[in-house]
């Protein structure tokens, strides 16, 4: 699906909460969600899979915190291209059997912009390191989501 196009020409129907579906399967609440990608894709690809079943036309990757600052508060952080990679491909494997756009979900880095500078921490590079492995592995969009620093989502976008 050309999704900017499809957008034109009417209102199109997207996927629900990643996060609350996979508790509702039963993964712990302090987990990380975005791990799944690698250590138990059928999850992650059974709700995607009920999202298209229902009509979904826009699934979104299952990636809202898979950036290096987040992911590294689980041990995950030298995986992050990898778990967006993998999370790219599980959403368009889902999508194949219909016309269903695949957008990458980046959300923020969880840490003020203090906390970053304090730390060493180059923000662009992080949002560039998720927006790369959502895009090597087949994203055909990028959504970022539920930012509440404006200078933050600027630096996520010229990423």
């Amino acid at each position: 699906m050309d999704l900017l196009n499809e957008l034109q020409r009417r209102l199109v129907c997207g996927d629900g909460a990643m996060g609350t579906m996979l508790l509702d399967e039963g993964v712990p609440l302090e987990r990380s969600l975005e791990e799944l990608c690698l250590s138990e894709p059928e999850r992650v690809q059974k709700v995607h899979e009920a999202y298209v079943a229902v009509g979904a036309q826009v699934i979104e990757t299952n990636t809202f915190g898979a950036n290096r600052v987040r992911l590294d508060r689980f041990g995950f952080g030298d995986q992050t291209h990898e778990i967006n990679a993998s999370a790219s491909r599980l959403a368009l494997k889902a999508a194949s059997a219909k016309d269903v756009c695949v957008a990458g979900s980046v959300g923020p880095l969880g840490i003020t912009a203090d906390d970053a500078q304090t730390r060493g921490i180059d923000r662009a590079a992080v949002f560039r390191e998720q927006i790369s492995g959502l895009l090597d592995g087949g994203a055909q969009a990028i959504f970022m989501e539920t930012f509440l620093d404006y200078e933050e989502i600027e630096i996520a976008l010229k990423a």
